[in-house]
C-alpha cells in the first residue's frame, strides 16, 4: 500500500505520495493529489531550456533536467515522473514551488513572484527581480512582530471587491548573509537542499493561516537613499505582468486574458509603490521600520495625495 501524506497550503488540502514537511499538516478532504507516475514522452524536451514548459487549457507539462517531468492538470492533479537518481529534497523544491504555483494558476488565482506578510490584519506584498531581497524584506518584517503569509509564490484572489492574498506555508527561503543580517545563525538552519546555500527559515509560530485583504504592493528597486514612490496605474500594470509567477504556463488565450484582467484590477484598485533602497544588508532592519512608518499612513489616502 502506498503511503499518503496530507498537507495544507494556500487554503488547499494536498494529498501526496511524496512528503512535503515544510507545508502545514492537512485535515480536510483533499483538493489536490500528488502522485508518482509516467508523464509520457509525446512532448519535446529541447536542449538548453531549463525548464521546458508546454501548456494547454487542460494541463501544463514541466520538465527540469536531472529533476524530472511533472504534469499539472485541472488545478487538482500533479503527476511526478522523476529522473533517475533524483533525491526527494529536489522533488520537494519543485513541487512546493513551480508545480503548486501552476495548480493555483489553473484554479484562477493571480500568481506573483514575491513575498507577503500581514501587518495589522492586512497583506503587504513585496515584488522584485531575483536576488533583490523579497524574502529578506519579509523576514525583517516578521522579526519586527508581523506575520508571515507567503514566500516566493504569492497567490491573489482578485474576485472579491478587495483582492485577497492566500496563506502559503510557514517557511522563508533566505541566503546565509540575510539570516546573519537579521541577527540569526545561518548554520542553525537547514539548507533547502544539501547542495544549495539558501536556508529554510521556519515561521510556524509567526504564520498567518487565513486569507488577508491586500493593502499595498511594494516593488523593490535600487536607490542611493531610502524612498517610497507611488507607481502610476499604467506603470504598475507593466510591473505586475513582468513579476507574474509562471507566466509561461498560461494555457491558451482565455487564461492569458484572465491574467491580464487580474493584473489590471490590481493596478487600479491596490496602492503600488516603488521601494528604493541601497543594496546593503545591514540596512534591512531600518528598511522594515521605514515600511512600517509608511503603512502608518493609510496607503489609499497616500496614493491619492
Amino acid at each position: 500500500m502506498v503511503n499518503m501524506f496530507l498537507h495544507s497550503a494556500y487554503t488547499l488540502t494536498i494529498q501526496s505520495e511524496i512528503p512535503l514537511p515544510e507545508l502545514a499538516a492537512g485535515e480536510a478532504p483533499p483538493d489536490v493529489y500528488i502522485r508518482l507516475g509516467h508523464v509520457g514522452s509525446d512532448w519535446a524536451v529541447p536542449d538548453g531550456r531549463p525548464p521546458c514548459i508546454q501548456a494547454s487549457p487542460e494541463e501544463t507539462l514541466l520538465y527540469w533536467a536531472n529533476v524530472g517531468a511533472f504534469r499539472v492538470r485541472g488545478g487538482r492533479e500533479i503527476t511526478v515522473d522523476p529522473d533517475p537518481g533524483v533525491d526527494e529534497h529536489t522533488l520537494r523544491l519543485f513541487l512546493a514551488g513551480a508545480c503548486l504555483g501552476v495548480v493555483l494558476q489553473q484554479r484562477g488565482y493571480l500568481m506573483l513572484h514575491g513575498s507577503a506578510v500581514v501587518v495589522d490584519g492586512s497583506a503587504v506584498v513585496f515584488l522584485g527581480w531575483k536576488g533583490w531581497g523579497k524574502s529578506t524584506t519579509a523576514a525583517a518584517m516578521v522579526a519586527r512582530g508581523h506575520l508571515m503569509l507567503a514566500d516566493d509564490v504569492v497567490a491573489v484572489d482578485c474576485a472579491p471587491a478587495i483582492p485577497m492574498v492566500l496563506p502559503g506555508f510557514p517557511q522563508l527561503k533566505l541566503w546565509p548573509e540575510a539570516v546573519s543580517a537579521l541577527g540569526e545563525n545561518a548554520e542553525a538552519l537547514n539548507r533547502l537542499h544539501p547542495s544549495y546555500e539558501k536556508r529554510a527559515r521556519p515561521t510556524r509560530e509567526s504564520f498567518y493561516p487565513a486569507p488577508a485583504p491586500l493593502r499595498a504592493v511594494y516593488i523593490l528597486d535600487k536607490g542611493a537613499e531610502l524612498a517610497i514612490v507611488p507607481v502610476a496605474s499604467k506603470d504598475a500594470l507593466i510591473q505586475l505582468v513582468s513579476q507574474s509567477y509562471a507566466a509561461r504556463s498560461l494555457g491558451g488565450p482565455e487564461a492569458a486574458t484572465r491574467h491580464f484582467f487580474q493584473c489590471t484590477t490590481l493596478a487600479e484598485h491596490v496602492p503600488i509603490y516603488r521601494l528604493e533602497r541601497p543594496a546593503d544588508l545591514q540596512l534591512v532592519p531600518a528598511i522594515a521600520a521605514y515600511i512600517e512608518q509608511h503603512l502608518a499612513v493609510d496607503p489609499l489616502r497616500a496614493s491619492e495625495g
